[in-house]
């Protein structure tokens, strides 16, 4: 019964640190999963900036050709 007991203790403690990491976004070597979010937001944001300023390369080409 004592073995049971710690066994269970134990599992749950294994899970409460599993899912507070998981809440936290961090991984167990550190903030690898910040720094992903950090570079696929950079990312997202230099392909937007890229569409605008292919969008105003256009606008200004249509009203210099006009």
């Amino acid at each position: 019964m004592d073995l049971f007991l710690i066994a269970a203790i134990a599992f749950f403690m294994v899970n409460a640190f599993v899912f507070v990491t998981y809440m936290r976004k961090i991984d167990l070597n550190g903030n690898a999963v910040l720094e992903l979010e950090r570079v696929q937001a950079a990312d997202a944001y230099a392909r937007t900036a890229a569409k605008v300023r292919k969008a105003r390369t256009a606008v200004a080409l249509e009203q210099a050709a006009n």
